[in-house]
């Protein structure tokens, strides 16, 4: 995300931090150091802490005792701002709860068959349906559980290359720091540590992936040499991609129906793929959230227009709710379409729709 967090000036106000907020703080930053790759350097400016935070966010990783108390709260703060914005839709649940939308549920579905029966798998649907929200679900609920642990790769467009994917993965599973040896080495280095300490990959924002085909043939080499289950999350573009290069062929004159993967190039990927199609969100599951998360009742106007405002996206209606609530704080019980039209207006996806 090209966004940073704030920028943190020396004479800002520094309210108060708990213990429990800081050693949160401490956790995500922690996971998004190792996810994300980056160095000491560029994740204090990505927190808008400058090239001179670098000493601070090495102290503050490790636990150790930065100068003063205010330096706590300061990293803290800005930790909470850079959460945020990377969350994205899921920033949400600290207010609406978690909920188990249909999307939700299909793709937590899916990823447990897939992952008790070590399968290759996708699920794709449309942008914003929430796919990214119920991983990021599933892998919280599913710590302890005795199975696999789950490992949630994040791919981008800087990840749409073979030596790119690979550095990128075992730097996530804290083999390297950053990138440097031949992938030829990683690629041995990750199956190993697979096949001695197995886990569950999650490949979300997939489509990324198509850029280069030897990234899922990479993924399907890791599923044949290890048993390790593998799932990739992506919109509907991933699979039509996938069915194009496989050169899938319909068995009974269906195009929907018993596709089978004949001579493509993708043919020995897609013969291994087990796939399961999430929805976005439905009229009902759009105004159900909102009057729960805003603890008031939609005037059927006011419904008509956020589900039209909406459009099934799970991303569009979190950032809506985001405003609304805030404006609902002098708002009565009753929550009018003029209330959902001022909290558009004010939504980031409304400039992204115009």
């Amino acid at each position: 995300m090209a966004e940073t967090a704030e920028k943190i000036k020396d004479d800002e106000p520094v309210e108060d931090l708990s213990a429990r907020r800081i050693d949160d703080a401490r956790r995500w930053l922690r996971e998004f150091y190792r996810n994300e790759g980056l160095d000491k350097t560029a994740l204090a400016r990505r927190l808008g802490l400058g090239k001179e935070g670098r000493t601070v966010v090495a102290r503050f990783l490790v636990d150790g005792r930065l100068d003063d108390e205010t330096n706590f709260a300061r990293i803290g703060l800005a930790v909470e701002r850079l959460r945020a914005l990377e969350d994205g839709p899921e920033g949400v649940a600290k207010f609406m709860g978690f909920v188990e939308t249909r999307c939700v549920k299909i793709v937590n579905n899916h990823l447990a068959r897939v992952r008790d029966h070590h399968l290759l798998g996708a699920v794709v649907g449309p942008y914003g349906a929430g796919k990214s929200y119920a991983l990021r679900k599933a892998q919280e609920l599913s710590r302890h559980d005795g199975k696999a642990p789950i490992r949630i790769v994040r791919c981008r467009v800087t990840t749409g290359s073979l030596p790119a994917l690979v550095s990128k993965l075992a730097i996530n599973m804290g083999l390297i720091e950053r990138e440097g040896p031949k992938i030829s080495g990683l690629h041995e280095d990750i199956v190993r540590r697979l096949a001695a300490y197995p886990e569950f990959l999650v490949f979300d924002e997939a489509d990324h992936l198509t850029h280069d085909k030897r990234c899922l043939e990479f993924i399907r080499d890791l599923h044949d040499e290890t048993g390790t289950g593998v799932l990739l999350a992506g919109q509907m573009y991933f699979l039509s991609w996938v069915w194009q290069k496989a050169d899938f062929r319909s068995t009974r004159g269906d195009e929907a129906i018993d596709r089978m993967a004949v001579s493509g190039p993708m043919a020995p990927f897609a013969d291994r793929l087990s796939v399961e199609i999430a929805p976005g969100l439905d009229d009902a599951e759009v105004v159900d959230i909102a009057e729960e998360t805003l603890n008031g009742t939609l005037t059927e106007e006011a419904s008509k227009r956020l589900t039209g405002f909406i459009q099934h996206d799970f991303r569009a209606l979190c950032e809506v709710l985001r405003v609304m609530r805030d404006m609902r704080i002098k708002a009565g019980k009753s929550i009018d379409h003029l209330l959902v039209e001022r909290a558009w207006a004010r939504s980031k996806h409304i400039k992204a729709r115009q």
